[in-house]
């Protein structure tokens, strides 16, 4: 007689067994390596894909993978490909996947509460207005406007503005209160494609965009003067090239 927990065991054993013979490749194998140098745009494209997928999703060992099969080919277009992704996911596995990034521009602004409507004494909220979206970023393809005000990030909330008296800063009165500082660097404190949620006012309508990160790019962290840090690049350049160097003994 065949009791329930029979069922229970073998679907739970052919469950795993799913899992082990999913599509993902195993390991890269030379008929991939055929199929990237295929006449077939669609062809080479395909398995280019499943291969960086492959790469990675098992960073702990594809980069040393993909040396051998890099040393190994005589295919040009297949040598190229994984030597591309060779130094991709050795400086990701080194370095991770870089620091978010929206592509705004923006400047501290105090705003009225909108949850104060007809009291007397209203309080004022630290805002970060947005001044410019940048082309094909996270910002602009989550639809974010000049003008919008973020009043805060996911869980972070800004708060209450704190604004010096008149005379301060040579006798401007100026908001104060470094939330776009607070605010990049939780921004740069995530990886791309994680997604974070901006709480926005759009004129007197609060509302939630989820905004999916990108890689920061370098020429953010350069200096109004061109001054600034060493361009991060030539670190994992470096570190790649002695890397390569210690995969070639």
């Amino acid at each position: 007689m065949i009791t329930g927990n029979w069922y229970v065991r073998r679907w739970a054993l052919m469950t795993f067994v799913g899992a082990l013979c999913s599509p993902l490749i195993a390991e890269p194998s030379d008929a991939l390596l055929d199929k990237m140098n295929s006449d077939e745009f669609d062809v080479r494209s395909k398995a280019y894909a499943e291969l960086k997928v492959w790469a990675k999703k098992n960073l702990e060992s594809s980069p040393e993978q993909l040396y051998k099969l890099w040393n190994g080919s005589r295919q040009p277009e297949a040598k190229s490909r994984c030597y591309v992704l060779m130094k991709e996911t050795a400086i990701q596995r080194k370095f991770g996947k870089g620091k978010g990034f929206i592509g705004i521009r923006m400047q501290e602004i105090a705003i009225m509460d909108p949850a104060d409507k007809g009291q007397e004494k209203k309080e004022k909220l630290a805002g970060i207005q947005i001044t410019f979206v940048m082309v094909d970023t996270p910002g602009e393809k989550a639809g974010l406007k000049i003008n919008d005000t973020i009043l805060g990030v996911d869980t972070l909330k800004f708060g209450k503005a704190k604004i010096p008296p008149a005379n301060a800063r040579f006798g401007f009165k100026q908001v104060d209160f470094g939330i776009v500082t607070r605010f990049g660097e939780y921004i740069k404190s995530k990886q791309p494609d994680d997604t974070v949620t901006l709480h926005i006012l759009r004129g007197i309508k609060e509302m939630e965009v989820k905004v999916t990160l990108m890689k920061r790019p370098a020429s953010a962290d350069v200096g109004v003067f061109g001054g600034g840090e060493a361009n991060p690049q030539d670190e994992k350049d470096l570190f790649f090239k002695t890397w390569l160097k210690s995969m070639a003994k």
